[in-house]
């Protein structure tokens, strides 16, 4: 089982690049409809440099700029209700990158769970085996099979959280939501693998 913490903060907030402040700084202060203004003003600024890159993801560090502005750009669209929007450029991260260095699987099953379309999480959690091994992913895939109505696939899927998550048998029980805890992780945006703060890191994707 993995025991590393999962930090997002690596990708969320590039660091300072020719004198310009991060755009991490500036996001949030005037709401999320600006932010949506501000981060599509900067995707179209950097755009033409990306493609002038070798376009391999994540590991080059030339395209480490653009495409974190474009990470949040999809993650304003998803915010404010702009869903398959966010769909799109998550889904075309996903793609240049085969092991996923921005963590877009997750934004893509949860979008399928947004827009309630089951055959589609279906098909994208069966794409690759490792998501079974991923307790987030098996959440959100419980989630999507709950919603529409799969029992059989809900109850194997329960199963396996309760094997491998620690924590999860609890707070399967548990009368009410935990708010508190999946708002605290998303605030620090890291989370213990193979622990029930997983399970509250991707209820907050939802």
């Amino acid at each position: 089982m993995r025991d590393n913490i999962v930090d997002f903060n690596q990708y969320l907030e590039p660091r300072e690049e020719e004198g310009r402040e991060s755009f991490g700084n500036v996001l949030g202060q005037e709401g999320p409809y600006q932010d949506v203004k501000l981060l599509e003003a900067l995707e179209a600024e950097e755009r033409p440099k990306w493609l002038r890159t070798a376009r391999a993801g994540w590991t080059n560090r030339d395209e480490k700029t653009f495409l974190a502005i474009y990470r949040d750009l999809a993650g304003q669209y998803k915010l404010t209700g702009r869903y398959r929007e966010a769909l799109a450029i998550f889904q075309e991260l996903y793609s240049l990158d085969y092991n996923d260095q921005l963590d877009t699987r997750y934004e893509i099953l949860s979008l399928y769970v947004i827009l309630s379309d089951f055959p589609k999480a279906k098909s994208f959690f069966n794409s690759r085996e490792d998501f079974g091994e991923d307790g987030a992913m098996v959440l959100l895939y419980l989630v999507a099979a709950l919603m529409a109505g799969e029992e059989e696939i809900a109850e194997d899927l329960f199963e396996e959280l309760l094997a491998t998550i620690d924590g999860f048998e609890y707070l399967a029980v548990q009368r009410d939501f935990p708010f508190d805890e999946v708002q605290q992780v998303a605030l620090h945006s890291a989370y213990m693998p193979g622990t029930v703060s997983e399970i509250y890191w991707a209820f907050f994707a939802i």
